[in-house]
């Protein structure tokens, strides 16, 4: 069973509908962050995260967005077992909004810089936290990527100093979590990345940072 920080970050798998979670408009969004709402799924919150602030974006667990997304972790965590806490399919997930964003570029916010580079054969992406983070001290850093409504199990969580060049690969095509199969990603497949951090002495203490992007590899 895959180490869970303090309940998040079984997170392994969470984000799910990361590729239609994160692609829900405005109009999906519940409450904004830091209303005392009812406690929300993690698409629900990130879907208001995106709705807020677009495609990429990022921020901290002590922050109050950054908490509603830490409660949703936990509590899509509880009662699962595993590496994982979500369907590799998501059946009533939405699509992500269009988007005209390329899998290829560097994305900036106050929590992390994130590059990625598409090619026909896959989308490596790297990325560094940013010094904001460096109170952290070691971290647990974990990645769920997804394309069109399917998560890959392509990376496993790495402890790791907080400034260290943490990096990865979504292949194409990919292996599915908890499944015997394999997608492969066409010319514009919608992407969606997850990376999240905690500190290991502060296990309710880190980050986190998205990216939704459509897949276009002739294009670069």
């Amino acid at each position: 069973m895959k180490k869970r920080p303090q309940s998040a970050l079984a997170l392994g798998t969470v984000i799910l509908a990361t590729t239609t979670l994160f692609g829900a408009t405005a109009g999906n969004a519940s409450a904004a962050p830091g209303d005392d709402a009812p406690q929300q799924t993690l698409q629900g919150v990130l879907a208001d995260l995106t709705a807020q602030h677009g495609d990429n974006g990022g921020g901290s667990f002590d922050s109050p967005e950054g908490q509603r997304l830490l409660a949703a972790l936990e509590a899509d965590g509880d009662g699962r077992s595993g590496a994982s806490v979500s369907a590799a399919v998501v059946p009533d997930a939405v699509a992500p909004a269009a988007t005209t964003r390329n899998c290829t570029g560097t994305f900036n916010d106050t929590s992390a810089t994130v590059t990625l580079q598409e090619s026909n054969a896959s989308i490596p992406w790297s990325v560094r936290l940013a010094p904001a983070n460096a109170s952290l001290g070691a971290v647990n850093f974990s990645n769920q990527s997804f394309a069109d409504n399917y998560q890959a199990n392509s990376y496993q969580p790495h402890n790791e100093p907080w400034n260290y060049w943490f990096h990865g690969n979504l292949g194409n095509p990919f292996s599915i979590v908890r499944s015997s199969l394999k997608h492969q990603m066409h010319n514009g497949s919608s992407v969606s990345f997850l990376w999240f951090w905690h500190s290991i002495a502060r296990p309710t203490s880190g980050g986190y940072a998205w990216v939704n992007c459509t897949y276009r590899p002739g294009v670069n």
